[in-house]
């Protein structure tokens, strides 16, 4: 997020000089602020309520899974071999 605002900060004086160098690099600029302004407001709004419906803590009861639950269980039955391997890895 910060790296983004960083960008922004960085790329808006490119837009606001004038003469030869303006005239060069207006096109370029303004596709990557609009595209760091993008990836600004994905982060602030997106990113967090993914979070927060992935990491649920696991609960005692057994409750019904949302579709999203049950797109992501090959992702995770992945990412816990990718685990295992990696401890088994470091075991040896």
């Amino acid at each position: 997020m910060v790296a983004s605002c960083v960008m922004i900060a960085a790329l808006l004086p490119t837009i606001l000089t004038g003469g030869l160098t303006g005239l060069m690099f207006v096109g370029i600029v303004w596709p990557m602020v609009f595209a760091f302004i993008a990836s600004l407001i994905v982060s602030i709004t997106l990113i967090p309520l993914i979070a927060a419906f992935v990491l649920k803590p696991p609960q005692e009861q057994r409750q019904r899974r949302t579709w999203f639950q049950k797109l992501m269980l090959p992702f995770q039955a992945g990412f816990q071999r990718l685990e295992q391997g990696y401890g088994w890895l470091l075991d040896r």
